[in-house]
């Protein structure tokens, strides 16, 4: 690390983790001109405590099951301020901070990184003290209601990844519409969310006979399952709504 480097934030960051999250901080800190030490378990000769001694924040991108253990069994008595980035996880090991976006395997541009919304806990070191170096958009939110925030950003992030990459997978293999001609769709259904959020099709319009057709199609499938539970769900809230 070269001095003018180090000289250009107040402080040293470390990074412990070689997945996707650990790559992007990592990126973004670069892109920052800010000092960054890196340790990942994959590729690592030495200790986490020995490769981020000098820093003076360390940040622990790892599988959530795992960071209390790791803290204690290479960061303990450590005078780094620790911080993990899990959504849902509180303790009193480190200081939460979880980035509330998708993290894919290609990096984002700068202009990105800065908007991404940092989510802390109400009661613990607020985000200025923990990143004053960032200029993201910050929020802080009761711990115990942490595992409910987790719920819903894994629920739309991650299971409507999977509904996309059947609805992929299916355009191309059993209509032979590519993937690129499939994703108009996408972005309509992006323009939508991202605005009014409203939502169209049979289960908008009360269609029962579709829905129905819709569930014969899908018998054998093994998403059978996922829409009929989504078409109850939407019953049940449109039934309490109704006077």
């Amino acid at each position: 690390m070269n001095e003018q480097r180090k000289a250009a934030g107040s402080r040293v960051y470390g990074i412990a983790g070689g997945g996707k999250l650990a790559s992007h901080l990592a990126r973004y800190l670069d892109l920052l001109q800010l000092p960054c030490r890196r340790w990942s378990g994959r590729t690592a000769r030495i200790f986490p405590r020995s490769a981020l001694s000098e820093c003076s924040v360390v940040i622990i991108a790892i599988s959530d099951d795992a960071i209390e253990n790791f803290i204690r069994e290479n960061l303990d008595g450590s005078r780094a301020l620790l911080v993990h980035c899990s959504g849902a996880l509180s303790t009193p090991l480190a200081h939460g901070a979880h980035p509330l976006t998708v993290f894919g395997t290609k990096p984002y541009p700068l202009s990105f990184y800065k908007k991404i919304p940092f989510i802390t806990e109400k009661g613990r070191a607020p985000f200025a003290e923990l990143f004053p170096d960032l200029p993201n958009p910050h929020y802080a939110i009761d711990p115990a209601q942490k595992p409910f925030y987790h719920a819903l950003c894994s629920m739309s992030g991650n299971f409507s990844a999977i509904l996309w990459k059947k609805f992929f997978a299916e355009m191309s293999a059993s209509f032979g519409i590519p993937k690129k001609t499939a994703l108009m769709y996408f972005r309509a259904a992006a323009l939508n969310i991202a605005g009014p959020c409203d939502l169209t099709g049979p289960l908008a319009r009360g269609d029962k006979k579709t829905i129905s057709k819709h569930l014969r199609a899908l018998e054998n499938d093994s998403f059978a399952g996922i829409y009929n539970a989504f078409a109850a769900q939407f019953a049940a809230r449109h039934k309490e709504k109704t006077p």
